[in-house]
């Protein structure tokens, strides 16, 4: 489809021999990953316990455990622990924590399109277009225009996404009691 977008014969596949496949081939990867780990997307959120490993030295003059990010389904970012408010903190494949169990919600690697929603798909369309564009046409301001695209069909996929489920409870603290404050 997004070859479609910028006016060039698509491919059945990232594997044809060609310099379309080859090009799509070499984006099409990262920037799925880059778009799901961009925003909580309900169809790529996972929840798992995590297993615990060996914490290094350095690590643990400032938290008591380490434990593993999940790879099965990969985990591309860390989003809440679940049912804590304890500090943690991700350096590299590992989750820093002072907890002795840890549950994590977390965004992961979705590697099947078909559990892509119809407008994550929207959005992504032009995104691969855009970053297609210039090595098959040249065409710089087909770029923009396709990455212009990418935005509008990517805030409308948010709006679409956020309307599954309950809406989250708000939180108020003490900058937006403030920020809020009808003052007199």
């Amino acid at each position: 489809m997004a070859l479609i977008e910028i006016g060039v014969e698509p491919i059945d596949n990232l594997n044809d021999e060609n310099e379309r496949a080859n090009i799509m081939d070499k984006i099409y990867d990262q920037t799925v990953d880059e778009l799901i780990e961009g925003y909580q997307w309900n169809f790529a959120m996972e929840r798992q316990l995590l297993v615990q490993k060996a914490i290094t030295t350095a690590q643990a003059l400032e938290f008591t455990t380490a434990w593993q990010l999940p790879t099965n389904p990969y985990c591309l970012r860390a989003t809440e622990m679940i049912n804590s408010e304890d500090d943690w903190k991700v350096e590299g494949r590992t989750l820093l924590t002072n907890l002795s169990a840890v549950t994590i919600k977390y965004i992961k690697r979705i590697t099947d399109p078909v559990q892509f929603t119809p407008s994550f798909i929207g959005a992504l369309v032009p995104l691969l277009a855009s970053k297609a564009v210039l090595p098959l046409k040249q065409d710089a301001k087909a770029k923009e225009a396709l990455f212009g695209l990418h935005l509008e069909m990517l805030n409308k996929a948010k709006a679409n996404d956020g309307q599954e489920g309950t809406a989250e409870d708000f939180v108020s603290s003490e900058l937006t009691d403030t920020r809020f404050q009808t003052g007199g």
